[in-house]
């Protein structure tokens, strides 16, 4: 928790934030490039002729990397002339953190409501869920609703989808993070708090 990390920093302890972080906290953090994921997804659901395209988080919506995954999903929309619907970013679908895919009546309710036609999903447990969900109410994925997202070539995903996928590369999340402690440790570093962004696939 943020009291935690604090407590932790004004000791002197060095910390480096990974997927993640309190922007208040003066810690170097390692990211992976979620804005710009979520424009190129969106921005390819939008050339295949999608204009009703919901954004599908769960219950953790405040941390940077769902926040800075809606911010380019919503600019996608912008650069494309379509007007975001704050409607369309569905928060409360999945709002305990146990997913078990038990959420297909609220589901039904949201696709008949808002009536998208693709979907970009917060990530591969989201997916998991959801695509559970779907098949619960008979739909096909890809047939009659896009699914997209990031992580969609996870183990846990078992469901072919061919639709545009942001892939993150958590080895070199780790690689980098690692180098950040090792350098604050042997005292190789000793700066301001650095932040890096990876490209994803």
């Amino acid at each position: 928790s943020r009291p935690t990390f604090l407590a932790l920093l004004q000791e002197g302890y060095p910390l480096v934030f990974i997927d993640r972080y309190y922007p208040e906290l003066p810690a170097d953090r390692v990211v992976s490039d979620d804005r710009q994921a979520a424009f190129a997804i969106t921005q390819q659901l939008l050339a295949q002729g999608h204009r009703r395209i919901a954004f599908v988080t769960w219950y953790e919506t405040a941390c940077t990397s769902v926040q800075d995954r809606i911010s380019g999903y919503w600019a996608a929309l912008l650069q494309a002339g379509v007007d975001p619907d704050p409607k369309l970013i569905w928060q409360d679908l999945y709002m305990g953190e146990k997913k078990d895919g038990n959420n297909a009546n609220r589901l039904q309710v949201l696709l008949d409501e808002q009536a998208p036609t693709a979907l970009v999903v917060v990530n591969f447990i989201v997916s998991g869920s959801l695509l559970i969900n779907l098949a619960r109410l008979g739909l096909q994925v890809q047939k009659d609703i896009t699914v997209a997202g990031f992580d969609l070539n996870h183990p846990s995903i078992h469901s072919p989808l061919t639709s545009p996928a942001a892939i993150q590369h958590g080895s070199e999340l780790g690689r980098r993070a690692a180098n950040f402690l090792l350098e604050r440790i042997q005292n190789f570093y000793q700066g301001p708090p650095r932040h890096a962004i990876i490209p994803t696939q």
